[in-house]
């Protein structure tokens, strides 16, 4: 009988030659491996896979763009995350912009949770909000400096408010976004949930 790992890692499937019940115990696994997968990666993450259909399409996808571990991948992906914030423009589509920047933020995060105590510490460091917020406010400063500005008005702003509030602001001021209706969605449920109005924010 097949394991999760035969059919998540290895890719194994049935033969033609296998009995029903055979055929029935690999489909329930199969569903099995995928609700592991489901349930052991972020938010962000699982947007990302919900294009591939089976488990092992799922795990090549992860392996190749978060599973690097050698002494100069962290300073890649520094200089990865780093090249990304200092590249923004006015004519950038903001909201995928803030996706890519997500993106990049948590393969440098993920690639410091384990290895040498100075990569540890420098997870600590990413794991403040505040941290994750600031990085984003780096790539706004050369062409929105209000933003940066007015952010010393809301010290305690979290990141996820500061970029629905960002999204929000893009569209009021006519910026070149183009908007998910995921983005519309999260922005709505801000509002629902008491939240402040970009007008109020900056």
């Amino acid at each position: 009988a097949m394991h999760a790992t035969d059919i998540i890692v290895n890719g194994n499937i049935p033969s033609d030659r296998v009995s029903v019940a055979e055929i029935s115990a690999y489909q329930h696994t199969n569903k099995r491996a995928l609700l592991i997968l489901i349930q052991v990666v972020s938010k962000l993450i699982l947007k990302e896979i919900s294009k591939f259909e089976t488990p092992h399409e799922i795990w090549n996808y992860l392996k190749a763009t978060y599973f690097i571990d050698s002494p100069i991948s962290f300073i890649y992906e520094l200089h990865n995350l780093t090249i990304l914030t200092s590249s923004l423009t006015p004519s950038m589509n903001l909201s995928e912009f803030v996706k890519q920047f997500e993106t990049q933020w948590n393969r440098l995060y993920n690639l410091t949770s384990t290895g040498a105590p100075r990569r540890a510490a420098f997870h600590n460091f990413m794991n403040f909000d505040e941290t994750k917020r600031d990085f984003l406010l780096t790539a706004l400063v050369k062409f929105y400096p209000n933003l940066v500005d007015n952010l010393t008005n809301k010290p305690n702003l979290k990141y996820v408010d500061f970029k629905h509030h960002l999204l929000a602001l893009s569209i009021n001021q006519n910026f070149h976004v183009g908007v998910s209706s995921y983005d519309i969605f999260m922005m709505s449920s801000s509002h629902d949930l008491g939240l402040m109005s970009p007008a109020t924010c900056f």
